[in-house]
């Protein structure tokens, strides 16, 4: 390892992946970059992940392999890969997805030169599972100085949540608790924000690619436990645990007056709730463009299909 440059750890949760990972796997090998930890967990696979797991662990003395005695759930499984990172930065990168060369280096050197930002990512692009290229996702840089400003604007604008696979501070990171909710990256980004500002660059950075868990948020909500009227009102949702984490539940907010809490855990709550219930039914959200809103519906089938 390079000890002149900062330790990143790279989270890789991961179940029935097959050989899947490998491909993800590759692109983090194509960075480069010489200090990196490495952790893969597998959510008890019923496929062999966990052979092959273990053959990159035997390879690679970087890589720490975990398995789980029991599936523990999706989100479980990201706070698992989290809560073992001792690198300054950290990255998750999901284990059917890929990253362009070389961004650790540009985003590790942003971070340390950027004492105030929390987190850095670059666009991501979209792509359905058929390898058809959908979207970006763009435009989501929060340098407001306030971080309950920057918390309410994420709330206001955010579609996907795909910054959550840029490279943070593990020491902010670690202080928020991933919920097993719909919206989860969601929420953890907001946090993010309110505790340091976010660098969102021009150039592409990751590549996502549409499946599992993004096929209907009725089918998302019945994965992942939550009840009914969850997946069939989401933003209700999302609205709802946006108040309850700004007001009572993240302990990153802890240390806010109780009063602010409560003001800003309202905004968040309306940020969400307009967007997505007040404003005409139908209309596409304001950082899409027709043609990306069309091929996200195209993507995301209805819970009967």
């Amino acid at each position: 390892m390079d000890s002149s440059l900062p330790l990143v750890s790279i989270g890789m949760p991961t179940y029935n992946s097959n050989n899947r990972i490998l491909k993800a796997f590759e692109t983090l090998m194509k960075q480069g970059y010489p200090n990196l930890e490495i952790i893969i967990s597998d959510n008890c696979s019923t496929d062999n992940t966990a052979e092959v797991c273990q053959g990159l662990a035997a390879q690679d003395d970087r890589v720490k392999f975990f398995r789980q005695d029991s599936n523990k759930g999706v989100w479980a499984n990201f706070q698992f890969v989290l809560s073992k990172a001792t690198g300054k930065y950290f990255m998750f990168l999901a284990d059917d997805d890929r990253m362009e060369p070389e961004v650790l280096f540009k985003y590790a050197d942003y971070l340390e030169n950027n004492q105030e930002y929390s987190l850095v990512s670059g666009q991501l692009k979209y792509w359905s599972e058929n390898d058809e290229f959908l979207f970006y996702e763009k435009d989501l840089s929060m340098e407001q100085p306030k971080g309950w400003q920057r918390l309410v604007w994420y709330y206001r604008t955010v579609v996907q949540g795909g910054l959550w696979h840029g490279m943070m501070r593990t020491e902010f990171a670690q202080r928020i608790p991933i919920r097993n909710v719909i919206g989860g990256d969601w929420h953890f980004v907001a946090t993010m924000a309110y505790l340091g500002k976010v660098k969102n660059f021009e150039f592409v950075s990751y590549h996502k690619y549409f499946g599992g868990t993004s096929t209907g948020f009725q089918k998302y909500a019945s994965r992942i436990g939550a009840s009914r009227m969850a997946g069939n009102f989401p933003y209700v949702n999302i609205a709802w645990v946006a108040f309850k984490e700004v007001f009572f539940q993240c302990p990153a907010f802890k240390g806010t007056n109780i009063f602010k809490r409560f003001t800003v855990a309202v905004k968040s709550y309306w940020a969400v709730f307009k967007r997505y219930y007040v404003q005409p039914f139908g209309k596409k959200p304001k950082s899409f463009t027709r043609t990306q809103f069309n091929a996200l519906k195209r993507v995301i089938k209805p819970a009967s299909d």
